[in-house]
């Protein structure tokens, strides 16, 4: 929001340099920064229009004659619509640079010479906005530089934190200010004579839920024409561009008191009646950008008795908005729920002023001296017009909420003794009422219009503001001898990425909010690859689903890192995935997510530069969950999708599944646009599954003394048995000698008859109180090749 300084200086005064003022209003909560205005150069100057004749040659242009204070008039072509004989302009003279690459100059437009530049209070650098060229009072004097008789406005410009609509006004800046200072609010009471009958008029509420307060002030007699130029420029300078005084008032309003108004034309509304309700399937309104726009059940109509006339707390309609031809007006102001109005600017894509002011919350009690203020000011601005009727639907009348807050509480989270007489001060400068105070602390009231206040917390974060957190003194952190406990979970988590950092792997977090359309057809929807779990009220639709696995979205990351030229990747996450629906219930489960593509970020993570496969990931796998569990996996072929059923398999730690792995499948390549060429492997693990297991720690044994004996065997066996079998039956077989057995190879084909492979091993053989014999080993590998024959059918090859 801008603020123009002379504006909320009228409010309330600002104590010291105002260059601090920024300064202190963010220290206390609001954010906000001085802009100060653009110097204007000496060589823009006053002037008169003499004559304004169209251009010769183009529609959109006019010829003007203008004084500048020289002997001769200067002809300037200008295509500003409010260029007129009579007006008094900036205009730029050849040869001024106005910034940004823009230096004037005679030059020929359309085939007439053009002596200078007429200026818009944009190209002047003291708006940021402008659909003309700037127009000065009549009895500027002219040929001055424009510097020394205009001057740009210093504007506060602020981000009121998002449950802070008091401070989308100026008023409410003004009240942070003096909250800061200690000095007074000023609060003006509108001259406006009330007016309690309604007449034939009356206002229907469909659910005061939607719409806590409505009423209406009808003024009759009313004359549009221009604002008068200091209503204009201060609506400049807060960035509203001046349009006619019926509809600048409510402007005005808006950002004087924050609480949106609308004019409707009188003579345009149907009937005596107006409602708030919900738009009906298929209902539509032309709003005032000349748009028609669908509203349905999400948007609150404003009605009459033809139908829909303004979307409650958005946009007025174009079918009643005032003009130049309007003599009586309908100035609505209400309080709409911020939750309707957020729902209804969202379904019409539509984002105004008063729909950010609405969502942040609208004070119900504001609603009468709101329109009173624009009724005072409507009256000011038309001698001759009247208010004849006005009307209000207030069904529960608001009160403020009462907290308490307690001396010691206050104490000791801020760590530091506050003065009473400051709390009250402070209380007093924010508009809380404080009915009592004792020796326990204070109970108060909060106004209408904080509804973030809440609790004895908010009272304390007020008085810790207001006071200054830069008063609060330093304190040294005291440390606790003892370890801090952490549950259980927790301490899983971290040692989960502490295993998958060591292995050479990144570490990925994506948003646990997903597409579901395109997860529902990625994944099985099984009891571990979930459904995906729909989201009642998404903040948006790709984000509309909580994921039901972390596969869909380590897939993401591999599309997004394919789509800048990276395929090699070594990634993991840890994270949350959900299973259920709303009826039944929603499961929250932990999860270790891990995916290699192409050949691996980390060359220790696929262990060579060659592509990774299945048997990369099994590895991983294996000494993560050695770490992890201290235990050893079994697999089962076969997983569901979005794995490849013939490349993946079922993870068992001493009995339990805990998890998935295995290659991508194909669906899942095509979702995502992952080319078949691309080796991705994908594994996903149940932290909860054993959770409840304790983690065995590892032992340690000294270096070995004496020199292993190698020995590389390669057996030929069915492609049913599986490696691990074969390595468990090798251990038997070599007994407490066998100290190492490694699988370097695998290989199927040629010589090999269909349906077998060959599985080499290299196994070390180790005595740790001797050096081995040959012929001791001669003994093992015979045991061995024996063992693996009778058990799998295995031959040395």
């Amino acid at each position: 929001m801008r603020v123009p300084l002379s504006w909320l200086e009228s409010l309330a005064e600002i104590p010291g340099d105002r260059n601090d003022l920024a300064e202190k209003l963010t220290a206390a909560g609001l954010e906000c920064e001085l802009e100060t205005p653009a110097a204007v150069p000496e060589t823009v100057v006053t002037g008169r229009i003499l004559t304004c004749e169209k251009h010769p040659n183009a529609d959109r242009l006019s010829v003007c004659t203008v004084d500048v204070g020289e002997e001769t008039p200067r002809e300037i072509v200008c295509g500003a619509p409010n260029a007129a004989a009579g007006a008094v302009v900036c205009a730029a003279l050849p040869g001024t640079d106005l910034g940004d690459g823009l230096m004037v100059a005679r030059r020929k437009l359309r085939g007439v010479f053009s002596d200078g530049m007429l200026c818009s209070a944009k190209e002047l650098g003291v708006a940021e906005d402008a659909d003309g060229i700037l127009l000065l009072p009549p009895e500027t004097p002219l040929g001055r530089p424009v510097g020394t008789v205009f001057s740009g406005e210093m504007v506060l410009v602020t981000e009121p934190p998002s449950n802070r609509g008091d401070t989308m006004s100026v008023r409410g800046v003004a009240r942070e200010v003096c909250a800061l200072s200690g000095g007074r609010l000023e609060r003006p009471v509108p001259d406006v004579t009330a007016v309690d009958d309604p007449g034939e008029w009356s206002v229907e509420i469909e659910d005061p839920a939607d719409c806590p307060r409505y009423a209406g002030r009808i003024v009759k007699g009313v004359v549009p024409g221009p604002s008068p130029t200091w209503m204009a420029d201060r609506l400049a300078a807060a960035g509203v561009r001046p349009i006619l005084n019926l509809v600048d008032v409510t402007n005005y309003v808006l950002l004087e008191l924050g609480h949106p108004l609308h004019a409707f034309d009188l003579d345009k509304l149907t009937g005596r009646a107006i409602g708030v309700r919900r738009g009906e399937p298929g209902e539509r309104l032309i709003t005032l950008d000349g748009k028609d726009r669908a509203t349905g059940p999400e948007v609150l109509l404003i009605t009459d008795g033809a139908g829909g006339i303004a979307a409650g707390g958005i946009m007025g309609g174009e079918a009643t908005m005032v003009s130049d031809s309007t003599t009586g007006i309908f100035l609505e102001g209400a309080s709409f729920s911020p939750v309707r109005v957020r729902g209804g600017a969202r379904a019409m894509r539509l984002v105004t002023d008063a729909s950010a002011r609405f969502e942040r919350g609208v004070d119900p009690e504001g609603v009468a001296p709101a329109l009173d203020r624009c009724v005072e000011l409507l009256l000011a601005l038309c001698p001759g017009a009247r208010l004849v009727h006005g009307v209000d639907n207030y069904p529960a009348p608001r009160t403020g909420r009462d907290i308490g807050l307690r001396r010691r509480t206050l104490r000791r989270i801020l760590g530091v003794e506050i003065p009473p007489k400051h709390v009250r001060r402070i209380f007093a400068s924010l508009e809380i009422e404080v009915r009592d105070e004792t020796e326990e602390g204070w109970e108060v009231t909060a106004p209408t219009f904080r509804p973030d206040l809440l609790a004895e917390e908010d009272l304390i974060e007020e008085v810790a503001r207001i006071w200054g957190y830069d008063r609060i003194p330093e304190r040294r952190q005291i440390h606790a001898s003892a370890n801090p406990v952490l549950e259980r979970r927790v301490e899983d988590q971290r040692r989960a990425r502490s295993v998958l950092l060591s292995l050479g792997l990144t570490e990925v977090v994506t948003p646990t909010m997903v597409d579901g359309a395109r997860e529902e057809r990625a994944v099985a929807g099984d009891d571990f690859f979930s459904a995906p779990v729909r989201i009642v009220n998404p903040l948006s639709q790709d984000r509309g689903h909580l994921r039901g696995s972390l596969a869909p979205s380590l897939l993401t990351v591999l599309a997004a890192n394919r789509a800048r030229s990276t395929s090699d990747l070594a990634i993991f996450e840890v994270g949350r995935a959900y299973g259920g629906d709303v009826t039944e219930g929603i499961e929250e489960g932990h999860r270790v997510g891990v995916l290699l593509a192409g050949r691996g970020a980390s060359p220790g993570a696929v262990g060579s530069p060659k592509s990774c496969d299945f048997f990369d990931m099994k590895g991983l796998l294996e000494v993560y969950v050695e770490e992890y569990w201290g235990s050893s996996l079994r697999l089962e072929a076969s997983a569901p999708a979005p794995l490849d059923p013939t490349g993946s398999a079922i993870i068992f730690v001493e009995g339990v599944r805990v998890g998935y792995c295995g290659e991508v499948g194909a669906e899942a390549r095509r979702i995502w646009e992952i080319p078949p060429d691309l080796p991705v492997v994908i594994a996903e693990i149940d932290l909860d599954a054993c959770l409840p297991r304790p983690r065995v720690e590892p032992t340690y044994a000294p270096l070995p003394r004496f020199p292993g004996v190698h020995r590389d065997l390669a057996f030929v066996v069915s492609n049913d048995v599986r490696h691990g079998e074969l390595e468990a039956a090798l251990r038997e077989a070599g007994g407490d000698l066998l100290a190492e057995v490694d699988l370097f190879d695998v290989y199927e084909g040629a010589p090999l008859a269909e349906g077998e492979k060959s599985l080499a091993y290299t196994l070390v053989f180790r005595s740790t109180d001797r050096s081995l014999a040959g012929e001791e080993v001669d003994v093992r590998i015979a045991d061995i090749v024996n063992l693996l024959g009778e058990r799998h059918g295995a031959k040395i090859r």
